[in-house]
């Protein structure tokens, strides 16, 4: 029999036993039914984390091999390019098995967010900030993972943060402005989105779940924008961005990686003028290249007499806090 199952089976016979020694009155063999009833749980939990692990480990064995074979093909196209100048890359079946892979690898990974200790820990902040009846936005997968949003809002709610901008917006704009409401403190998020659509979306949303007061969403779409070294590159329009007040918390989890080269760098520089003393900004996806050489420019730039320190990693975003120079 597969451990788990067994795990579970002897789980629900020790909760039967209990329930029946309770009902006929012997408390000592109800106390022993019931230890063996949680050691089961106990049990199953350690054989889930194991049976996951294994997997990740499996996954990134694949992974790696098909990275290896797909550097081989590579090498061969470079060699004799006319044997494959009319082969699509979508074609390429090494290619296919590398994306399969990259994709299960996601899905593991979103379901080591959902590991126990980590839903007890967003168990412990939901019933702490949401106040209404209705669904949650799921976090994990293009939106910010739950370590990171369970960061993000244990701070909104324990520190003295007021102006709180996005750079994107979506489901970490709703966990915000419900934490902001719960706080009973004044507050709002105002979050940049460069697609119209997306941000109707979660307008609606946050009115659903009665949080406008506590949310702006601004359509900033890309422009082509320039930097203080002179270069210049596509970022949000910040025409339309209104704060209330110094932003106490930048949020950069957009524009999408796809639009261009370290597209997320000129939020510093950009915003810098507007960063409080002290101020928290956080950079999302750290583990790609790109953000992680984003990270690196900041921490050795000064813009309007503020510098960046990295203050910590959490999961895969990097928290850096803005000191005045």
């Amino acid at each position: 029999m597969n451990p788990r199952r067994a795990a579970v089976l002897a789980t629900t016979i020790a909760a039967g036993a209990t329930v029946v020694a309770a009902a006929v009155g012997a408390p000592e063999l109800a106390l022993a039914a019931l230890g063996v009833a949680v050691l089961g749980v106990l049990g199953y939990l350690v054989l889930a984390m194991r049976s996951l692990a294994e997997s990740v480990a499996k996954a990134t064995r694949t992974a790696d091999r098909a990275r290896r074979e797909a550097k081989s093909v590579a090498s061969v196209k470079e060699s004799a390019p006319r044997q494959r100048q009319n082969q699509r890359p979508a074609d390429d079946p090494v290619l296919g098995r590398l994306r399969d892979t990259e994709r299960r690898l996601a899905e593991i990974r979103n379901a080591i967010h959902r590991s126990p200790g980590l839903t007890a820990e967003m168990i412990r902040v939901y019933d702490r900030v949401v106040t209404h009846p209705h669904p949650m936005p799921e976090l994990g997968g293009w939106a910010a993972t739950p370590s990171t949003m369970l960061w993000i809002l244990d701070r909104v709610m324990s520190e003295p943060v007021r102006t709180i901008v996005e750079c994107g917006s979506g489901t970490s704009t709703v966990w915000i402005a419900t934490a902001l409401k719960a706080r009973g403190r004044d507050g709002r998020v105002v979050a940049l989105e460069d697609n119209d659509h997306y941000a109707e979306i979660t307008r609606a949303e946050l009115e659903r779940l009665g949080l406008s007061d506590w949310a702006t969403v601004v359509h900033a779409p890309l422009v082509d924008t320039g930097l203080p070294d002179d270069s210049s590159q596509p970022w949000f329009d910040l025409s339309g961005l209104t704060l209330p007040g110094e932003i106490d918390l930048l949020f950069v989890d957009g524009p999408p990686s796809r639009v261009a080269p370290q597209v997320r760098y000129p939020a510093f520089p950009l915003l810098a003028d507007r960063l409080a003393a002290n101020a928290v900004v956080i950079l999302d996806d750290t583990g790609r290249p790109a953000e992680d050489a984003i990270v690196e420019r900041w921490s050795r730039e000064v813009h309007a007499g503020r510098a960046l320190e990295v203050s910590r990693t959490v999961d895969r975003s990097t928290v850096l806090v803005a000191r005045k120079v």
